[in-house]
């Protein structure tokens, strides 16, 4: 199994041939943006240049397309991961998961969110909710 490091810098990477090949491409940007936030969140890279990108990938894939779900996702965890701002990213997961109801993923975020803002036990139905959408994954 690769380093989970160096998987999601080659995701960045790859998602970045991606926007170089179609601007527009407004889920590329949103990936890319997620992929910016977890290494800022891992500790891999903290430099504000980093954060600053994931921002601004975030924000350009909602100028591109508002009501894509991935992008509020995106969002959220700039929000989240980046800023420790949790009212912020739960206002952005909710959006993501009206877009998206059945993304394991936009469910599970709302679960950790709840439980960073001290209230563990209110995140449990997302993250049990989660597991059901998506059993084979680990983290939950």
């Amino acid at each position: 199994m690769k380093d989970p490091v160096a998987n999601g810098r080659a995701a960045a990477a790859a998602f970045g041939g991606a926007i170089a090949a179609d601007p527009n491409f407004a889920l590329a940007y949103a990936r890319r943006s997620y992929f910016e936030s977890y290494l800022q969140w891992y500790g891999v890279d903290r430099r504000g240049e980093v954060l600053a990108a994931a921002q601004s990938d975030a924000e350009r894939a909602l100028a591109l397309q508002p009501d894509l779900g991935e992008a509020h996702l995106a969002m959220g965890y700039v929000h989240y991961w980046g800023h420790r701002a949790y009212d912020a990213a739960l206002r952005e997961f909710d959006l993501a998961r009206a877009s998206l109801p059945n993304n394991a993923d936009a469910i599970a975020a709302i679960g950790y969110v709840r439980r960073r803002q001290g209230v563990a036990t209110r995140g449990i139905p997302e993250m049990e909710q989660a597991m059901v959408l998506d059993p084979r994954d680990s983290t939950l």
